[in-house]
Formats: C-alpha cells, structure tokens, sequence
C-alpha cells in the first residue's frame, strides 16, 4: 500500500493548469515561475512531490530528468534548503536518450529528511536506513579499515553471499557499513575469485563463485 498522495486531472484541465503557469506538463524545460515567488514551506512540499515521484535513494539520494535546465533549477531549489548537491551530469538512459542526474551530499542527508522528506514509505524508509548507516559507517569507519576488520568484513559478505545473491546496496543494508566500503571489499572478493556478478548496471546482483569457494 502506498499512501503517497496524488492528483489527477483531465487532459482539458491540464491545458488550462498549462496556459495559466505558462509551462509544458509533458516534458518541461523548466519549473513554474510562481516556484520561486512562493513561500518556504510551499517550496519544501514540491521538492517533496519531484522527489516521490522522480527521486531514487538506491544506492545514492539522488534524482534525474530530461532537461538540464530544469535539473539545476531543481538543485538551486534545493541549495535554498541549504541541501548540498553534485554538479549535474549527463548519464546514458535507454534507446540512445540521455537524462541529467545530481546526487545529495551525503553529509546533507539529515537536512533533506528534517526539511523536505518523503511521503514515499519505501523512500522513507530506505533514507532513514541511510542515515543510519552513514552514521555507523563514521563510528567503525577507522575499525573497518584495518586489514583485520576488512577480513572479517569479506567473510561476512562470503557467508550472506552463501545463502543466496545480492546486490551491494541490499549488502550494505544487511551488514549495516556504508555502500562504498562495501563495494571496495565487493571487488576486491571478486578479483580474488572468490565472488562473481551477474545482472547488468544498476541490477547488478553478486554470488559465490562455487569453482574457487
């Protein structure tokens, strides 16, 4: 069940809505002038909207759209929240087309979930679940990375791999250490042999490699 709200209107009302915002609802270039004239709290609640439908936080808190331009009006939105974000970048989406992505700061991940949040329960979820991790990721972070942690680490990944596939964001979940420290020990596993990857791209799951294990 998901209690996100949502609005739907008919395609009449849709071109009125777009004449009187002076905006095209099916693949905009930019946000609604009355965006930047309205008040902190109406600003917080359409970040929240763009992020519940467009916004991913697996493995990082970050969202992505056609325009370039919009994407940056969207991080300038965000930076009004003093919510740091990455430059804009261009990523490969299918059948030849291209989206622009930024990404939150990690370190800016606690002002998103007090400022803005989310009415999505499983994106909720999953950023609590990260500032939870980040948090016990900074407490053990000199710990982890010791030769002897990190072994201990890998046969924790070894022995989860053991009973069935994952991905480094599920592990990171699991084991609760960050996902970068989990992905260093992933491939460091896997250049020993000891694990192997199948999927592709962002599905990418990771398995015990029976032949050497």
């Amino acid at each position: 069940f998901n209690p996100t709200p949502g609005i739907r209107f008919s395609s009449i009302l849709g071109r009125i809505l777009s004449h009187i915002f002076k905006i095209n609802f099916t693949y905009p270039n930019r946000l609604p002038k009355k965006v930047w004239d309205t008040n902190k709290n109406n600003k917080k609640e359409i970040l929240k909207a763009i992020f519940d439908d467009e916004g991913t936080i697996a493995p990082r808190l970050a969202i992505s759209m056609k325009s370039r331009n919009i994407i940056n009006e969207k991080k300038k939105l965000l930076k009004s929240f003093n919510i740091e974000t990455s430059k804009s970048i261009k990523k490969f989406a299918s059948a030849g087309n291209y989206d622009w992505k930024i990404t939150i700061l990690r370190d800016s991940y606690k002002k998103f979930y007090k400022k803005i949040g989310f009415y999505h329960p499983k994106k909720f979820k999953d950023l609590k679940m990260a500032i939870k991790i980040q948090f016990l990721s900074r407490f053990n972070g000199n710990k982890l990375n010791n030769s002897k942690s990190a072994k201990k680490l890998r046969n924790k990944i070894i022995k989860i791999l053991s009973r069935q596939p994952y991905s480094v964001f599920d592990l990171s979940r699991l084991i609760m250490v960050d996902y970068q420290m989990i992905y260093r020990n992933i491939k460091a596993l896997e250049k020993e042999g000891h694990i192997k990857k199948f999927g592709y791209k962002n599905k990418l799951k990771w398995e015990i490699n029976h032949g050497l294990v």
